[in-house]
């Protein structure tokens, strides 16, 4: 399986994969890395860069297995819910201020 350098740059630097595939291709690392925009991977590695991506009525999610793996993203079974551990400050504000009391 063939993957493309713009699915490994989202998962380097999820914010800003541009800047991770233009250092790897036109920029300082471009001499040393020699990256193809195709290529295939370790069998192994790409496991590990493989995303979850999935759409539960409005709520759309899209993770990392490896933030499954670092425990930032888990399944209760007795809930039947997914945990996102750690928010940050501006997502748990924005939860609790839109949360319907009693809910």
């Amino acid at each position: 399986m063939e993957v493309g350098l713009t699915a490994i740059a989202v998962a380097v630097e999820p914010l800003s994969p541009e800047n991770f595939e233009g250092f790897v291709t036109t920029g300082g690392g471009a001499a040393q890395f020699q990256i193809s925009h195709q290529f295939k991977p370790d069998r192994e590695s790409y496991r590990g860069l493989k995303r979850v991506r999935a759409k539960i009525g409005s709520i759309s999610l899209a993770f990392d297995i490896d933030d499954v793996k670092q425990g930032r993203v888990a399944y209760d079974e007795g809930a039947n819910a997914l945990l996102i551990r750690d928010p940050t400050d501006e997502v748990k504000k924005e939860v609790k201020d839109n949360a319907t009391p009693g809910a």
